[in-house]
């Protein structure tokens, strides 16, 4: 099991917000029965939740942690992405790996990755022109 916690909706209306963090034990499903429900999945992702729904991730919830307990330790194990509504049956949460991604994330926290290239300023006042302002 890992936990799961976000500020995201409680209800899949998307009217039902919340003001307190809410947290959630979440399964992980096994990786073929996860392709089955989702054939666009990628290798860089995987599901949790329960079959039988009632305990998800929602819209709002999305880059949260995917908190797991693994040799008397916690592991960033995922980051939630998608899903197909909140809470149904058999349509679990989707969660991007993160050991795919461990290089990327340890030079970046070091900060040995090179910051991504900034939008040219001539792009900026060409939006200003077209906008009006």
């Amino acid at each position: 099991f890992c936990y799961v916690a976000g500020w995201g909706n409680t209800g899949s209306s998307g009217a039902s917000k919340t003001a307190i963090l809410q947290e959630a034990k979440m399964p992980l499903l096994d990786s073929n029965l996860c392709r089955r429900i989702y054939s666009q999945l990628t290798s860089n992702m995987m599901c949790g939740g329960y079959v039988y729904g009632g305990i998800d991730t929602c819209q709002g919830d999305s880059g949260g942690p995917l908190s797991c307990r693994r040799s008397n330790r916690w592991e960033l194990g995922g980051v939630v992405s998608w899903g197909n509504g909140c809470a149904q049956i058999l349509k679990p949460g989707v969660y991007t790996k993160t050991m795919p991604f461990l290089s990327w994330i340890t030079d970046t926290m070091l900060g040995k990755t090179r910051p991504s290239p900034s939008i040219p300023h001539r792009f900026d006042s060409s939006l200003s022109n077209f906008f009006g302002r």
